[in-house]
C-alpha cells in the first residue's frame, strides 16, 4: 500500500527506519556457517570473517555497509554482483538411488547473504510469529507434523483438502507482489527487499 511509504523533496521513496545494532552484526559475523560455496564475488564466509577481525576498521566498515543495505540506501547504486548468483549443477537421485537428472543450485553473493542473515536473525522471531499459522516449510520446525494435524482436522470436519505441487514456484512469485507484501507486513524490511529484488538477478 502507498501509505507504507513517504517521499523526499525529489519524489524518491523513503523507507521506514530499520536499525540493527552493530554489536548484533558483529555477533552474526562470528557465528556464520562454514564450508559454504562462494557466490560470483568469490568470497566465502571464512574469508569475510578473516578480513574483518574484532575491533578493526574493516569490521566497522562492514557494519556501516550492512546498515546502508538494510535501509535501502544502496537500492540505486549497489553493484550488480550483489544480486547475481553462480549456478552449480548437482546430480539428483530418485528413491532407488538412480540418476534423476540435474538440479541447478544458485549460490548468491556472500556479502549479500551476510546482509540477509543479519536481517533474518534480528527480525526472524517477529516475522515467524506472523507466519506460523500458514507456513509449514522452509526453516520451519516440525512443519510436516503440523501440516498433517491441520489436514486431519479439516478432513474430520468434512472439508476437502487440495494438495498442489507448483513446479518452480519460487521463480513464479511476482517481485512487485513481494515488495507490496513486505510493505504491509514488515515495512522495516522494505529497503532491503527493494535493494535485493528490484532488478534482474544475473546468473
Amino acid at each position: 500500500p502507498r501509505s507504507a511509504f513517504s517521499l523526499d523533496d525529489h519524489g524518491k521513496l523513503l523507507y521506514p527506519p530499520c536499525q540493527v545494532p552493530f554489536s548484533f552484526m558483529k555477533k552474526v559475523l562470528s557465528t556464520l556457517p562454514r564450508h559454504k560455496a562462494p557466490g560470483p564475488d568469490g568470497l566465502t564466509f571464512e574469508m569475510l570473517a578473516g578480513a574483518c577481525p574484532p575491533k578493526s576498521q574493516a569490521l566497522e566498515s562492514l557494519c556501516q555497509l550492512t546498515q546502508l543495505y538494510i535501509e535501502g540506501r544502496m537500492a540505486d547504486a549497489s553493484p550488480s554482483f550483489l544480486s547475481a548468483a553462480r549456478l552449480h549443477a548437482f546430480i539428483k537421485r530418485d528413491s532407488a538411488g538412480a540418476d534423476a537428472g540435474i538440479r541447478p543450485i544458485a549460490a548468491g553473493s556472500t556479502l549479500q547473504r551476510f546482509f540477509h542473515i543479519v536481517l533474518a536473525r534480528y527480525y526472524g522471531p517477529a516475522i515467524r510469529a506472523q507466519l506460523v499459522p500458514v507456513q509449514f516449510a522452509v526453516k520451519t520446525q516440525d512443519g510436516t507434523a503440523a501440516l498433517a494435524t491441520v489436514a486431519r482436522t479439516a478432513v474430520a470436519s468434512g472439508r476437502h483438502v487440495l494438495s498442489c505441487d507448483a513446479m518452480n514456484a519460487f521463480n513464479c512469485v511476482h517481485r512487485v507482489a513481494l515488495i507490496r507484501a513486505t510493505a504491509r507486513y514488515a515495512p522495516h524490511l522494505v529497503g532491503a527487499v527493494v535493494t535485493a529484488y528490484s532488478r534482474a538477478s544475473p546468473l
